[in-house]
């Protein structure tokens, strides 16, 4: 409903029907004036974290075939709480639960959609501090943790439905001018969405499933 999320609606809304979902639909001022100049976009409350209401959405959108499933939900989690020696165990779950458990459950609950569909392709939004290899300074160890545990939740969907077809990808957006980038970060929605879209997810058949790519299209060191 805001940031990236919100700007991919709007770039793959031009071209595609669009299933947007967010905690509170009500309260979603941008996607909701979104949707009204746009047919293309239905909006669906969901909370990532809320597993029945994950299993209530896929019930409710049996039969509808999704040609890209989006994962994009994330938080970064208490800042004050992020590096070693200041750590705390109920900070760490809740946001392994949110960045990594919470996307692995939706796409095991989506799969038969994204299966049936023509293009049969599911997309998380990753981070470059996730790669473990070009981890050299520290720090923002929970959200570090919690995006190279999403790296492997897809590997782990890529590799259970490859005999289906489907295609898998994590992306690694870039330092975004949004809540949780701030505003000092070097691209905007609009730049590292169109980067990520035109150079990597629709460009899908000539990239490996299950690998790690930048905004710009280049493959990302895990």
């Amino acid at each position: 409903s805001r940031g990236m999320g919100l700007e991919f609606v709007r770039q793959l809304s031009t071209s595609w029907k669009v299933i947007a979902t967010c905690r509170e639909p009500s309260q979603a001022t941008e996607l909701l004036d979104l949707q009204s100049k746009c047919s293309n976009i239905t909006i669906e409350p969901l909370n990532v974290d809320d597993q029945e209401q994950i299993l209530g959405l896929a019930t409710k959108l049996a039969g509808t075939s999704i040609d890209l499933l989006l994962l994009n939900a994330a938080m970064k989690g208490n800042m004050e709480r992020q590096h070693f020696g200041n750590l705390g165990t109920e900070d760490i779950l809740q946001v392994l639960h949110t960045n990594a458990v919470a996307p692995l459950m939706i796409a095991q609950a989506f799969a038969e959609h994204v299966k049936s569909s023509q293009r049969k392709q599911i997309v998380c939004v990753s981070s470059g501090v996730g790669s473990i290899a070009d981890n050299t300074s520290g720090g923002m160890t929970q959200y570090r943790m919690s995006k190279a545990a999403l790296n492997m939740a897809m590997q782990e969907v890529k590799v259970k439905l490859k005999d289906s077809g489907v295609h898998v990808l994590c992306l690694v957006p870039g330092w975004v001018r949004t809540d949780m980038g701030g505003p000092k970060a070097r691209l905007s929605p609009e730049e590292a969405v169109e980067g990520m879209l035109n150079q990597v997810v629709h460009k899908y058949e000539t990239l490996v499933s299950g690998g790690l790519y930048d905004y710009a299209g280049k493959s990302f060191p895990w």
